[in-house]
C-alpha cells in the first residue's frame, strides 16, 4: 500500500475563497472524534432534493444538475443498511468532468491488494494523479476497513482553487471514531467539476442497492428514481464553495506521559483536561482559528489555537472549575470573520450516581412504580433531578427472533429539586400503566440540571406485561406450564428466557394457563446480574399468571463451583414472599425455596409444593405436614433433582453419577441431604394426593418419566425435563401440561416460543416430547408428532 504523506505544508499561499453568507458546521458531540454535519445560512444547505438520480450500468449516482467551480467542499452522510450481498462499492464523494468520467473519487470498495474481495478499503482515485514522492499515481489506499451494517458514516472532501490541494475526513458516526483524515497533494484537477456520490452493485439482488431512497420526485427528463430496499442510503448532502480544513481534529481528554491525549468526555474533580488540535499544518490554510473553553458558570477562556496547531497541548485542572457541563468550541473563520467550520465538545465535570432498585407494575392501581437512590461525592445541596422514561410497546418478530418496538412514548417519571446528602437520597417515581394489552419496555433515563456526568446502576430497562389473565371456568380445560433449568439463559441468552415468559403471558387467557412452575437452577452462578435478568423475565408473569420458584444447586453457589451454601442464594432478595400471589406458606419465614401454593383451576384445588435442591430431613418433615393438611388438593411436587437421566429410576448412588451425597453441600457439618430415592421413601409414597413430581438438573432431549404406586396404590407420575444441552442454552423449550376438565387425562407437550414450534424429538430411550397421561389407569401414551 502506498503511504500518504499527511499534513504536509503543501498549501502555503493558497487563498481562502470568500463565503459570505455561508456556514458549513461540524459539530462534535456524539463521541470523541465523531464529526456531525451542521448547516446554517442560505447558501450551505442540504442540496440532495435538487440533485438528479442517474444510472450508469451497475452504478446508481446522485449528482449535481450542473458543474461548479473550484474551490469546493462536498459533504455526505450515509447509512449502510446491509453489507455484502450485491454491494460492490460506495462512492462517498466524487467530482466528475462535465459529461465525462470522475476526475476525483473517494471510494469504499474491495481492496485491490486482497485477492478474495472480502477485505474493503477506503480508496482515493484520480486519473490525473495523486502525488506520491513527486510521482503521480492513480489510486491510493487510505485505510483498510470494512463497512458495518447499521452504521452511519460521514465523508468530507475539500479541493482548493488550483485543484491541487485536497483535505479529507471519513468518520464512523455510530462508533464515534475517525476512519481517516488528512491532506493530500494532487497533480491537478479541472476548474469546473460536477460533484456526485453513489453506489455500485447488482440490482438483481433481493435487497437492491440504492444511494438515496427519497430522490426528488420531479427530476428532469432522463433522471431515474432509486430502487427500494436500499443497501446504502445517503440522507444528507451539502456543498460549500470554499477550501476548508476538514481534516482538522479537535482532541479533548486526559494527557499521557508521552504527550498524547486519551479522549474522554467525563472528568472527575481532580483530573486534568487536555486539549489539542491536530491534522493541519499551521500555515496550510489562510483562515483564522478560534478556540474557546466555557465552564459550567458560563465563563469563557480564549485559548491559543495557533500554539495547538504547532503541536502544543493546553491543560486545565478540573479542581479549578465548577462542577457541571463545560464546552470546548473550535471555529475556523474565513473572510470577514464568519465561522465556516465549527467543532464542539461537551464535557461533564463531576458525577451523580443513580442506583435503580425496586420496580413494580401494579395492576391494581394501574401504575408503574419504582425507586432510585441518588448520591454524589462531588456535589451536595439542592439540585434539579429528572428521571424520564421511554415507554415502548413491543411486538415479536418471528423471522428475526427478537422484540421490536411498535409504539413509543416518552414519559416523565420524576422531576423535582432534591437536596443531595453524602449518604444519598431515595426517590420514588411512578407513571400510569398503559391500558392496551401487550408486552412493554420502559427505558429509564436519569439527568440533572448541573450537567455533571451520570453514573447509572441497576436495571435501567424494565419489562412488564399488560396481558389479561386466564378466567378458567368450571368444566374448561386448563394448563400448567413448566420452566426447566434457565441457568444458561440468565447467564448468556437472556432474550430466550424473556421470550418464554412474555409468550406465556400473551397466551395465558387463550390457553387457560393458570400456573407456572420453575424447576430450579434459575441461574448459573448465583450472580446478582443473573438474578436481575431472571427478575425481568419472570416479572412479565406478574399480574397475569401465578408462578412458583425453587432453587437448584447452581442457585446456592457462594461465588465458586466448589462451595454450596443454602443461605447464599439471592432468590429471596429478588423474589420475596410478597412476590407470589398464591403463596400459602413457607418452611422458614421470609424464604421461598421451600414453599407451597394453593390454586383453584376450574373446579379443582391444587397444591404446588416447591422443595429446595436435595432437601433436608426437616424440610421433608414439614412438607409431609403440608400434604397431610390438604388431603383434598391435588398435589404437584417440584424439586430440582429427583428422577435419574434414564427415566427408569430415581436419583441415588446406584442409579446416577450425579447424586446429592457427593456434592459439596453434603460436606457441610450438620447438613442433611436427600436424593430422589430418599424423597420418595420419606415423603412422596405416603401421601395419596400427590399426582406428579417434576425435576430438572439432568439434561434431556425429551420428557422422561416413570409411574410408581404409592402406599395407597395411587399412581404417581415422576417426570424429568431439562433442555439446557441444546443450542442457546435450551432453545426456549418449555412443557405445557393441559388438564382435561374431568381430571382423567393430562397432555404434556414441549414447545418453544422462541423457535415457534413444538419439539418432535424422540430420544435414545424412546421418550418423546408429547405424552398423554391417563390419570385413572396409570397408562402413559407416547406420541412423536
Amino acid at each position: 500500500m502506498l503511504a500518504v504523506r499527511r499534513f504536509r505544508r503543501l498549501f502555503r499561499g493558497v487563498r481562502l475563497a470568500s463565503a459570505a453568507g455561508l456556514v458549513l458546521g461540524l459539530l462534535l458531540v456524539a463521541a470523541p472524534g465523531a464529526f456531525a454535519l451542521r448547516l446554517a445560512g442560505e447558501v450551505a444547505q442540504d442540496v440532495r432534493d435538487a440533485w438528479l438520480v442517474h444510472t450508469e450500468g451497475r452504478e446508481v449516482r446522485l449528482a449535481s444538475p450542473g458543474a461548479l467551480q473550484l474551490p469546493l467542499t462536498v459533504a455526505s452522510r450515509f447509512t449502510v443498511q446491509a453489507a455484502g450481498g450485491g454491494l460492490e462499492r460506495i462512492v462517498l464523494a466524487a467530482m466528475q468532468v462535465p459529461g465525462g468520467d470522475d476526475a476525483l473519487a473517494l471510494v469504499w470498495a474491495p481492496s485491490p491488494s486482497n485477492w478474495f474481495g472480502t477485505v474493503w478499503s477506503l480508496q482515493l482515485q484520480s486519473p490525473g494523479g495523486i502525488m506520491q514522492g513527486g510521482v503521480p499515481v492513480s489510486l491510493v489506499e487510505l485505510a483498510t476497513v470494512n463497512p458495518a451494517a447499521g452504521h452511519t458514516y460521514e465523508a468530507l472532501v475539500s479541493v482548493d482553487e488550483e485543484g491541487r490541494g485536497l483535505a479529507l475526513a471519513v468518520v464512523d458516526r455510530t462508533e464515534g471514531k475517525s476512519l481517516w483524515r488528512g491532506t493530500v497533494e494532487l497533480a491537478g484537477l479541472p476548474g469546473e467539476l460536477v460533484p456526485a456520490m453513489g453506489v455500485r452493485g447488482s440490482f438483481e439482488e433481493q435487497a437492491q442497492v440504492a444511494a438515496y431512497t427519497g430522490a426528488h420526485a420531479e427530476a428532469e427528463a432522463g433522471a431515474a428514481t432509486w430502487p427500494e430496499g436500499a443497501l446504502v442510503a445517503f440522507d444528507r448532502i451539502a456543498l460549500a464553495p470554499a477550501w476548508l480544513p476538514v481534516s482538522a481534529q479537535l482532541s479533548v481528554g486526559t494527557p499521557t506521559r508521552s504527550g498524547q491525549i486519551v479522549e474522554v468526555q467525563r472528568f472527575g474533580t481532580d483530573d486534568t483536561i487536555a486539549i489539542g488540535l491536530r491534522g493541519v499544518e499551521p500555515d496550510a490554510f489562510a483562515g483564522a482559528w478560534r478556540l474557546t473553553f466555557t465552564d459550567a458558570q458560563g465563563q469563557n477562556r480564549m485559548l491559543d489555537a495557533a500554539a495547538l496547531l504547532a503541536g502544543g497541548t493546553w491543560e486545565l485542572s478540573t479542581g479549578d472549575l465548577p462542577i457541571g457541563s463545560a464546552q470546548v468550541r473550535l471555529e475556523y473563520a474565513g473572510d470577514g470573520g464568519r465561522a465556516l467550520l465549527v467543532a464542539e465538545r461537551e464535557l461533564a465535570i463531576g458525577s451523580v450516581r443513580f442506583q435503580f432498585t425496586e420496580f413494580v407494575a401494579d395492576k391494581a392501581r394501574g401504575e408503574l412504580q419504582g425507586r432510585v437512590q441518588v448520591t454524589s461525592s462531588d456535589f451536595q445541596g439542592p439540585v434539579a433531578v429528572r428521571v424520564a422514561g421511554l415507554l415502548e410497546r413491543l411486538a415479536w418478530d418471528a423471522e428475526r427472533r427478537e422484540y421490536v418496538p411498535e409504539t413509543r412514548e416518552r414519559v416523565v417519571l420524576f422531576e423535582d429539586v432534591v437536596a443531595l446528602q453524602p449518604e444519598g437520597v431515595t426517590l420514588s417515581y411512578s407513571t400510569p400503566m398503559p391500558d392496551e394489552p401487550g408486552t412493554w419496555r420502559l427505558r429509564l433515563e436519569p439527568s440533572t440540571e448541573v450537567g455533571a456526568g451520570i453514573d447509572s446502576f441497576g436495571p435501567q430497562e424494565r419489562w412488564f406485561s399488560t396481558h389479561p389473565p386466564a378466567r378458567i371456568e368450571p368444566g374448561e380445560p386448563f394448563t400448567v406450564a413448566i420452566l426447566p433449568d434457565t441457568q444458561l439463559y440468565t447467564y448468556t441468552y437472556p432474550y430466550v428466557f424473556t421470550r418464554q415468559t412474555a409468550w406465556l403471558a400473551e397466551v395465558a387467557a387463550e390457553r387457560n394457563i393458570g400456573m407456572v412452575l420453575h424447576l430450579g437452577d434459575v441461574t448459573e452462578q448465583n450472580n446478582r446480574w443473573e438474578w436481575e435478568r431472571a427478575d425481568q423475565s419472570l416479572g412479565l408473569l406478574d399480574g397475569v399468571i401465578p408462578y412458583a420458584v425453587t432453587v437448584g444447586n447452581h442457585d446456592i453457589i457462594d461465588g465458586s463451583y466448589s462451595v454450596y451454601d443454602r443461605r447464599a442464594t439471592l432468590l429471596n432478595e429478588f423474589f420475596p414472599p410478597e412476590r407470589f400471589t398464591r403463596l400459602a406458606g413457607t418452611f422458614e419465614p421470609g424464604r421461598v425455596e421451600n414453599s407451597y401454593h394453593l390454586v383453584t383451576l376450574g373446579d379443582r384445588d391444587f397444591l404446588f409444593l416447591m422443595l429446595e435442591y436435595a432437601p433436608r430431613d426437616e424440610v421433608l418433615a414439614w412438607a409431609g405436614e403440608v400434604l397431610q393438611a390438604h388431603p383434598d388438593h391435588t398435589a404437584i411436587v417440584v424439586t430440582h433433582t429427583y428422577l435419574a437421566g434414564t427415566g427408569t429410576a430415581r436419583v441415588s448412588p446406584y442409579s446416577s453419577s450425579d447424586y446429592p451425597q457427593k456434592s459439596p453441600l453434603a460436606k457441610v457439618p450438620g447438613e442433611s441431604v436427600n436424593d430422589g430415592e430418599d424423597i420418595w421413601a420419606k415423603l412422596i409414597r405416603w401421601h395419596p394426593n400427590v399426582l406428579m413430581v417434576w425435576s430438572g438438573h439432568i439434561p434431556t432431549t425429551a420428557i422422561r418419566y416413570r409411574m410408581s404406586a404409592g402406599a395407597a396404590f395411587n399412581p404417581v407420575y415422576e417426570l424429568l425435563a431439562d433442555f439446557q444441552g441444546e443450542g442457546l442454552g435450551g432453545s426456549g423449550w418449555l412443557v405445557l401440561l393441559e388438564f382435561a376438565p374431568d381430571g382423567t387425562k393430562v397432555t404434556a407437550r414441549t414447545y418453544s416460543p422462541y423457535l415457534g414450534t413444538y419439539n418432535t424429538t424422540v430420544d435414545q430411550y424412546g421418550f418423546t416430547n408429547h405424552i398423554i397421561i391417563e390419570t385413572g389407569t396409570g397408562r402413559v401414551q407416547r406420541l412423536s408428532d
